[in-house]
């Protein structure tokens, strides 16, 4: 992950399992510079990392360098961003990714199962 665009190191505790996902709690606030401004997740956020199937496991895991973008994902789907919609969440999401350094497949292929299946998790700012 790039220091210069994720500037703040991952920190993060066990949260347990919310249903049969395990969840993780932000100890200290972890931030994005994105194209769009800087985003900043606080502490005390709970993310469940990248929400990929487990039959996908084996391909994308739930963790990986893909991890800050799924955290930085998680808060702009949460009913706490006021500022995208899900358009541009999802666009920055990607971008996020990139700058992590996932590879262009698994960045595409994980872009487009949000794209396609993530509409009714979507809390966040309204068009």
């Amino acid at each position: 992950m790039s220091r210069a665009v994720f500037p703040d190191p991952i920190d993060v505790r066990d949260n347990g399992l919310q249903g049969d996902v395990r969840t993780f709690r932000l100890l200290a606030p972890f931030t994005y510079l994105s194209s769009r401004g800087a985003i900043t997740v606080p502490a005390g956020f709970v993310t469940d990392g990248a929400s990929i199937p487990r039959v996908f496991w084996s391909v994308l895991a739930q963790f990986g360098p893909w991890f800050g973008a799924a955290i930085i994902h998680d808060w702009l789907y949460s009913e706490l961003n006021l500022r995208f919609t899900r358009l541009q969440s999802d666009d920055l999401f990607k971008e996020a990714m990139f700058n992590a350094g996932l590879d262009w497949p698994r960045r595409e292929m994980i872009y487009r199962a949000v794209r396609w299946f993530g509409g009714r998790s979507f809390k966040g700012s309204k068009p």
